[in-house]
């Protein structure tokens, strides 16, 4: 029977084998149904090796009941079934396609097929594939060779043709070429011998053996077979190869796991998401300069082009404070830093105040910091890297991928070569200029690049290569003039041209810089270049050194453009589609930016340890497109475990070294690379695999006990992870501590061995002590509750093991509110609770021990070190919501002592002390706590005042110092939170508020507040409004201060008591304040709601902001 094809595929598992093996074929009908009939051909070498196999699925429709079917023997030599006709054999070659002589009528069962068209072009295998690239053949096209090769002695008429090909028909592996990547085209260039897709051996050269067949009813099977696969080629590619080899590589295991769960879509954002994980987990260690005044290092840098591009003229960029970190990059990454420094500003001007911000590193400022890298990666490397797989990595298609993304530094550079393989050079162009304005380190792709575009020129001839070229210089130069023309005149004056040059370009800091691995750091060891030669001729030498490494690259560039047009492979018809299209010579690219950017991290002048992540990015492009057997994919592996181990001291001295064994280790894994595997099979790999090692032994020794502890540590978190009873400790169980006895002598030399170190001495932190307060004093915040609650809050903190220093309960669930009157017991509120502890590594390892269930699961996987150092984030509290404890569901936050008694001095965020402005039941008393929380309460009132008029009633104070932690708050704008919710607190709870605030009030000048009577009076004159705003916060007064200072001149240096009362005598005073505390509130509620969602999870998060958003529905 016949039928219409409609799917076919062909794999190759290994070389076919030397001149003369004979392969044996086997074709196997796996399948037949009514409409579709599947079949499977399998090829052997004489050892019973598999070599290559196919699949085929024809559409048969009613053929499959046609009354002239045959039905052959298994060894199909007999007819079993119906009556065959030699007649209806014969076979037609016209070009190298073959067709049924007398088949009409069963192909008139089928559906109407187009007329197949005939194809004049040569045939032949990838053996041949220097020789296959005739001049018709188009330069883009990527459709490999036909796996049939027919003896070109042949006769042109058809029945020699026929004979000879029964004499001479040979089965030939080719490599299809599935990407813009493959090495055969590059091999095609650099003359050397092409390799199969799966090892490294020398695929089969083309053999001129006969391979005769014995009947002719297996010639007509074979044939049959090799058109169907010969129109596959010719219609959409060889599919990609399906190997049995075993691929260790996690990242591929991953992506076919998805695609066979049809989880297509989520791959490329599953990708970036971990990526963007892996990228915050290291943002959380230390940085350059961290804590080192007076320069701070290369973060303070990044931060301060920020400071200095917000507040000062394009003019006085590139020469303001030169000592101290002046900007020494192209314009583009000034803008961008302009750009994140105005967002910044709005956020938290302080972090970019002018000259007064320098060092700052507080926690909010990291975050901003951290996260500006994350969202440019998102915003341009990563678009770039994706287009780049569907460009460059894609299959055949030809489809043309545009985009217009915005890119900057290696980004830039990945998507200029994303348009040169789409055909839009100019595109290319743009985006190359673009990288080299923001990191002049981009010339180290320039010669590479220009060498591309030149030879480009070259291959399309005089006339359409001349009128690029010309396209090209216009669009360059227009490019350099947009990003420099802010510095160039009339905007500035004519002398000043050259100050962005000179520091782009700083010759002066000398030939090399710390432990770079070059050639001029490691031969500086025996030579002293710098005591040699003077800076002038060490400039020359280096530039000569440098030209000379590149020049292998564009000369290999521009010799294949010359070739390109000798041979004429970039002629066509349409002189637009001249340069609308790739180069046969794109493939080369890839190896000569490698060339290029080694040759200048090797040989070039001032050269930084970073700058070895320049030539990875070709090398890593490169190792995307290879094969796991391939030395493409070795030499790929070596680089980047070299290059990366060449920036350990400068890892090592910025405290990241466990961060980078860890990623160095996933990154090997996740490319299929088993540093560990023995034995190796090559000098490279074992090379790659010294190099981790080597860094592994160089980080043992500092972190030998941290080593012991994780390996000590998995066993004990799976149990407590999956533990479903919480663990008590019981007292009772443990032996009584020995009695004291006297200490030996210290002047005696301790025992010290490896079992017994010397403990570390005992460090005095001088904490200030603080004298017995009065018992009187603070009892306005000992507010009473019912004998039930107190019962219940006090049973609740009891339960708890760790440590607590201070602890109160707060909110609805502790204070009556208005609106919860009706609610049942489901819907009642949680209680919430504070915690202020010493140590919160100390307290969160205790408590997870005891209460593994109040945490996450990935915080009880990363441990109490991790909880500590994401609570230090924003206001510094660590929330469990959703706990239940006593018969109830409760909430506790975890903050320190230290931390809530700075804000409640200072105001430093509002996030505590805004809190502890509302009543509260203090659960466990610390006196320290008690003094700064009574200065908190008097600020609270002080501030309120300020706002209201002469005189006003009780209510109107209570609701405006309940309503200091909400102003600001973005649940308040957003359906997070219940728009009267101050209002509620208020009139519910106004007893209590009097007996916090009645005794602090009155005690101020100018206060009329009889206890009897609700409404206050005081004095609004500016003397009287100034003894209260001078004794305000410090936060609060430095943003009121600088607010006066910018908008009106005032200065307190002049005069302080006249600065004071001009301020307190502003009737915009109010409004000033509500702004101020408003940006005090903003950031850290903010930063402490997307904080929620890593504390307390994905589904307790979206429990609570249901909860919310019922409150915000029920109050609106």
């Amino acid at each position: 029977m016949t039928g219409v094809s409609t799917d076919i595929g062909a794999s190759f598992v290994r070389p076919a084998g030397r001149v003369g093996d004979v392969l044996h074929a086997k074709a196997v009908l796996t399948g037949m149904g009514k409409s579709l009939a599947y079949t499977r051909v399998d090829f052997t070498n004489p050892a019973g090796e598999l070599v290559a196999y196919g699949y085929h699925t024809k559409y048969i429709g009613k053929s499959s009941s046609h009354h002239k079917n045959v039905k052959f023997s298994e060894d199909g030599k007999d007819v079993i079934e119906g009556e065959f006709d030699d007649t209806e054999e014969s076979i037609t070659f016209v070009s190298g396609q073959q067709k049924t002589a007398t088949m009409d009528d069963e192909l008139s069962a089928l559906p109407p097929e187009e007329p197949h068209k005939k194809l004049h072009r040569l045939r032949t295998s990838s053996a041949g594939i220097r020789s296959a690239y005739a001049p018709s053949v188009s330069p883009v096209s990527t459709r490999a060779g036909s796996p049939l090769r027919y003896n070109a002695a042949a006769s042109s008429s058809t029945t020699a043709m026929q004979r000879s090909t029964l004499d001479r028909l040979e089965i030939l592996a080719p490599t299809p070429r599935r990407h813009l990547l493959d090495t055969t085209v590059s091999q095609r260039w650099l003359r050397t011998p092409p390799h199969s897709p799966v090892s490294s051996r020398a695929a089969s050269p083309a053999s001129t053996v006969a391979s005769v067949r014995g009947s002719r009813h297996h010639f007509s099977s074979t044939a049959s077979f090799s058109a169907l696969l010969e129109h596959e080629h010719s219609m959409s590619g060889v599919r990609s190869s399906r190997t049995n080899v075993d691929d260790t590589s996690m990242a591929k295991r991953a992506v076919r796991w998805m695609h066979r769960r049809n989880m297509r879509t989520w791959l490329v954002p599953i990708a970036i998401g971990a990526a963007v994980l892996v990228k915050a987990v290291i943002g959380l260690g230390s940085y350059s300069g961290m804590g080192t005044p007076p320069m701070y290092g290369d973060y303070e840098a990044q931060r301060h082009w920020m400071e200095l591009t917000l507040h000062l003229p394009f003019r006085q960029w590139y020469t303001y404070d030169l000592q101290y970190w002046g900007l020494d990059y192209p314009p583009l990454t000034a803008y961008v830093s302009w750009v994140c420094g105005l967002v910044g500003s709005f956020i938290q001007p302080s972090w970019f105040a002018l000259d007064a911000s320098r060092g700052i590193e507080t926690e909010g400022s990291k975050v901003f910091m951290r996260s500006t890298v994350i969202a440019f990666d998102l915003l341009v490397y990563v678009p770039a890297l994706v287009m780049f797989v569907g460009t460059w990595l894609g299959t055949r298609s030809k489809r043309t991928q545009h985009g217009a993304l915005k890119q900057y530094s290696l980004g830039f550079t990945l998507l200029a070569l994303n348009f040169f393989a789409t055909g839009q050079d100019l595109l290319g162009a743009v985006c190359f200029v673009c990288s080299l304005c923001f990191k002049q380190m981009a010339l180290y792709y320039a010669p590479a690049i220009g060498s591309y575009l030149l030879a480009k020129c070259i291959s399309l001839g005089p006339t359409n290569g001349t009128t690029l070229f010309i396209r090209l210089a216009a669009v360059t130069v227009i490019t350099f003039i947009l990003f420099f023309l802010p510095f160039l005149p009339p905007f500035v004056h004519f002398s000043t041209i050259f100050d962005p040059i000179t520091r782009i370009f700083p010759f002066a800091r000398g030939l090399f810089e710390d432990k770079v691995a070059n050639f001029w750091c490691a031969s500086n060891v025996v030579f002293k270049w710098k005591n040699w030669a003077s800076t002038t001729s060490l400039i020359r030498l280096s530039t000569a050194l440098t030209a000379l490494g590149f020049l292998p690259g564009a000369a290999m560039l521009l010799q294949a453009g010359y070739q390109s047009m000798v041979q004429g492979t970039e002629k066509t018809d349409n002189a637009v589609a001249k340069a609308s299209q790739h180069t046969s010579f794109l493939s080369l690219l890839p190896y000569a930016l490698l060339n290029s950017s080694m040759s200048f991290f090797l040989f070039s002048f001032q050269v930084h340890e970073k700058t070895i992540l320049l030539p990875l990015l070709p090398m890593t492009l490169l190792l995307s497109g290879a094969h796991a057997d391939s030395a493409v994919y070795s030499w790929g592996v070596l680089v980047n475990n070299v290059a990366v181990f060449s920036m350990w001291p400068l890892l090592k001295r910025d405290g990241l070294g466990i961060q980078y064994i860890a990623t160095l280790l996933l990154w090997n894994r996740l490319v299929g690379n088993n540093p560990f595997r023995v034995p190796r099979k090559s000098f490279i790999e074992i090379v790659s695999a010294c190099s981790v090692f080597k860094v592994m032994l160089s980080t043992t020794a500092p972190i030998h006990r941290f080593a012991i502890a994780v390996a000590l540590r998995p066993p004990l978190l799976v149990v407590r992870t999956f533990a479903t009873e919480s663990v008590h400790s019981t007292p009772g169980d443990l032996p009584p501590p020995p009695p004291p006895s006297n200490l030996p002598n210290t002047s005696s030399k301790p025992r010290q061995t490896s079992l017994y170190l010397r403990p570390r001495p005992a460090i005095s932190h001088n904490h200030s002590t603080i004298p017995p307060l009065p018992p009187t004093f603070g009892r306005n915040q000992l507010l009473p509750v019912p004998d039930s609650t107190r019962a219940l809050l006090e049973a609740i903190v009891s339960q708890f093991d760790a440590p607590i220093r201070y602890a109160f309960a707060y909110g609805s669930g502790v204070f009556e509110q208005d609106g919860y009157d009706s609610l049942n017991d489901q819907d009642k509120p949680m209680l919430d609770f504070i915690f202020a502890v010493t140590h919160p590594a100390h307290f969160h390892s205790i408590n997870m021990h005891q209460h593994p269930n109040h945490y996450p699961l990935h915080a009880r996987l990363l441990g109490s070190s991790y909880v500590s150092r994401l609570e230090a984030f924003g206001p510094g509290v660590w929330f469990n919501p959703y706990v239940s404890m006593g018969g109830v569901r409760i909430k506790y936050g975890i903050t320190t002592v230290d931390n809530l008694c700075s804000d409640l001095l200072n105001w430093n965020s509002l996030y505590l002390a805004g809190r502890m402005h509302k009543p509260l039941r203090i659960i466990k008393d610390d006196a320290r706590v008690r003094l700064t929380q009574q200065v908190n309460l008097t600020s609270a009132v002080r501030a309120a005042l300020l706002t209201l008029p002469h005189e006003f009633p009780e209510t109107h104070l209570f609701e405006r110092i309940a309503g200091i932690s909400y102003n600001g708050d973005p649940r308040m704008w957003l359906p997070a939170e219940n728009r009267g919710k101050v209002t509620n607190i208020v009139r519910k709870q106004g007893p209590q508020f009097k007996e916090l605030y009645h005794r602090l009030a009155v005690g101020l000048p100018g206060i009329h507040w009889p206890i009897h009577e609700t409404t206050i009076r005081q004095d609004t004159s500016p003397m009287a409004r100034a003894a209260l705003l001078k004794k305000l916060p410090s936060n609060l007064l430095h943003g009121v201060r600088e607010h006066y200072s910018r908008n009106t001149g005032l200065s307190i240096e002049a005069d302080e008591v006249s600065f004071w009362n001009k301020l307190a005598a502003d009737e915009q005073l109010p409004q000033v304040l509500t702004n101020h505390m408003g940006q005090i509130v903003r950031y850290p509620a903010a930063v402490q709601s997307v904080k929620g969602i890593a504390s307390a999870g994905l589904g307790k998060s979206m429990r609570y902001s249901v909860a919310k958003v019922k409150k915000w529905w029920a109050g609106s």
